[in-house]
């Protein structure tokens, strides 16, 4: 009978040792498994939020295509004097004024991603005109800065109907 209690607790040390050495490896590796899982979806749960980001990021862009046109037609790469000669000449047709005396320099910043182009231009008309010609140059899509505004009365002896004179200089901007 002792022969039975020693080979059933040989059999249960058996089996205890079987599951040390054959199950309990086995579940510390499905437990650092399932660790490694947890990780894992929460990475994957962090990538499917930053492609949702993305997407709508996309969206916003398509959406915004025709802003980014009127940006680049305020801003345009290139110098383009003509153009601007041309716009500012529309303009002033516009405002009932005729341009003159024009006189074009820039000023280079190495330090940033746009030069200024420098204007300046002389014309006669009346007051009025002047505030027209203002205000188209700021409801104008191409960026006009102002700097200065001189207006002067015509002498007597000057010949034209048009009793101020008037000199303007305006920057507008451009990419490099």
């Amino acid at each position: 009978m002792n022969k039975k209690k020693f080979m059933g607790v040989g059999m249960v040390a058996l089996g205890i040792a079987a599951f040390m050495v054959l199950v309990l490896p086995n579940y510390d590796r499905i437990k650092e498994t399932r660790d490694t899982l947890a990780t894992r979806e929460g990475e994957v749960i962090q990538k499917e939020k930053f492609n949702e980001k993305m997407s709508q990021l996309k969206k916003q862009i398509e959406a915004r295509q025709e802003d980014l046109v009127k940006v680049e037609d305020m801003l345009s790469s290139g110098k383009h004097t003509q153009d601007i000669l041309v716009n500012l000449e529309s303009i002033s047709q516009e405002a009932g004024l005729a341009l003159g005396n024009f006189k074009i320099g820039s000023a280079e910043d190495p330090s940033k991603n746009y030069q200024i182009l420098q204007m300046e231009f002389g014309t006669d008309g009346q007051y009025a005109t002047l505030l027209n010609l203002i205000k188209l140059l700021e409801k104008n899509l191409r960026i006009f800065d102002v700097q200065q505004i001189s207006v002067a009365k015509k002498e007597a002896g000057e010949i034209g109907g048009a009793p101020l004179t008037m000199s303007l200089k305006v920057n507008t901007y451009y990419l490099k």
